[in-house]
């Protein structure tokens, strides 16, 4: 037994064990408790359901983030990168000789809110722009990092969130939402959403709507007498929160990693700005479709992958045992006994911590220089030596999980990433600030920190000069 009385955890980065966990057993290894402590902030969404709750919001949810549908949502991040390169472009005019040194995981974050608004909800957060929602300004009192001090009681909090007791957590989620900012933040969420579906009735004459987007699909949920389609007012507001949340934090940070690798791998960096001219000469005056970007850019969706694989958002991933079983191994482990297994046994309720990180750099599936970024691992003859495993959503990591609980918005987060990708390194050459020592610690995620600056939370400062 550990701390607090909670069992042993298990640790695992085995692939076919992993398997066996997210997809095969997908809803026999719960969320457990974590479900029950978003609930009381958050309400019943797809991130803080179980069961048969979570398979019918996910069958409700899944047509919304189809191909075809993310697709649609092109144009609106392009419109918040070019909004975000034009406020670079002014601070880099405004700072004369000197260097422009810009936050750039501070901005990403501005943007990424902002390509959720627009591109999801038709939404302006005004996050990019001068004058702000009362949605973001309640959002960045309540969201935004504490200083650094508070930083270790927050983490040691969430951590023991995991294994307190569930009558020990409601009275303390029951606290949590008095908070006035709490209480703001959910009312204008509900404002926010209740809006939509006014304006959705309005739009369709009071029929329902037949749009794709993802606020259609919300809505028509909503609308729908089918108890099995329905999303209820609470349920609708819950998923506006929570892929708000999800969406914005987890893209702003790979975004985060992606220019810190690129700055600091100039060669990558220009070879990636080489492809894209190029690719911006073959299609001349015909503008660029989602397809072109995902099919027609091998360089810039390896350093897309590769940055996944190397720089995941999230370390682990943790399930609970809902009853009694074995977990098959893809090779034997010794025990303690010295004998060999090819399964651990686990009883009902013991949790199971599964180490993203340490799958994505096993050896065994990416190579020997799995402790490296290297993005050419996913070009060219390597092509043939990465995993056949078949776990997770995309290129088969395990950055968006896999199986029924699976980053239902990562469709959403891939295309996302090309775009602003492809639209800064047109207009920016990025490099390290020299005088900020940068290194990655857990907070909302594995974020990017300045030494000796942690009292300002997680921070990527970059040069920037105009291309």
């Amino acid at each position: 037994m550990g701390s607090f009385g909670r069992p042993n955890v298990l640790y695992l980065a085995d692939p076919k064990a992993l398997n066996f966990v997210l997809n095969t057993s997908g809803y026999i290894f719960n969320k457990g408790k974590l479900v029950e402590a978003g609930r009381l902030l958050f309400g019943s969404s797809l991130l803080t359901s179980i069961g048969q709750e979570h398979a019918r919001q996910r069958k409700i949810l899944l047509p919304a983030f189809s191909q075809s549908v993310i697709r649609d949502i092109f144009p609106a991040f392009m419109e918040v990168s070019e909004q975000l390169a034009t406020k670079w472009t002014n601070l880099y005019q405004s700072a004369g000789e000197a260097p422009c040194v810009v936050n750039v995981h501070d901005w990403f974050s501005r943007l990424t809110l902002d390509a959720v608004g627009k591109g999801a909800f038709s939404y302006d957060f005004g996050a990019l722009g001068d004058t702000p929602s009362e949605y973001l300004r309640v959002f960045n009192a309540l969201f935004k990092p504490p200083k650094m001090r508070n930083v270790a009681i927050g983490l040691a909090a969430i951590d023991l969130l995991k294994y307190l007791p569930l009558w020990f957590l409601q009275p303390i989620g029951k606290l949590l939402m008095r908070s006035p900012l709490i209480k703001k933040f959910k009312g204008n969420a509900e404002k926010m959403a209740l809006e939509h579906i006014e304006n959705e009735k309005r739009a369709t004459a009071g029929q329902v709507p037949e749009g794709k987007d993802i606020m259609s699909t919300l809505v028509r949920s909503n609308l729908s007498e089918d108890s099995q389609r329905k999303l209820t007012n609470e349920e609708l507001i819950s998923q506006l929160i929570v892929f708000t949340l999800a969406a914005h934090q987890t893209t702003s940070t790979t975004l985060s990693w992606i220019f810190y690798e690129l700055a600091r791998h100039s060669e990558f960096q220009e070879k990636l700005r080489n492809e894209i001219k190029l690719f911006r000469n073959e299609l001349g005056d015909k503008k660029p479709t989602a397809s072109d970007l995902e099919s027609q850019l091998p360089h810039t969706t390896a350093v897309i992958k590769e940055t996944l694989r190397f720089h995941p958002h999230a370390a682990h991933i943790l399930r609970w045992a809902s009853k009694d079983g074995t977990i098959p191994l893809s090779e034997p482990i010794k025990m303690c006994n010295g004998e060999l297994t090819s399964h651990v046994s686990l009883k009902a309720g013991q949790s199971v911590m599964i180490s993203v990180t340490a799958y994505n750099r096993l050896k065994s599936l990416w190579g020997e220089d799995a402790n490296v970024w290297n993005p050419d691992r996913f070009l060219g003859e390597r092509l043939s030596d990465l995993p056949k495993n078949s776990l997770g959503v995309y290129a088969n990591l395990l950055t968006f999980s896999s199986g029924v609980h699976s980053c239902i918005g990562w469709r959403f987060a891939i295309l996302q990433l090309h775009v602003i990708v492809i639209s800064l390194l047109e207009k920016f050459t990025f490099s390290p600030s020299p005088e900020s020592e940068i290194y990655k610690a857990p907070f909302t995620g594995l974020l990017p920190f300045v030494k000796g600056q942690e009292k300002e939370g997680p921070q990527l400062p970059l040069a920037i000069v105009p291309v």
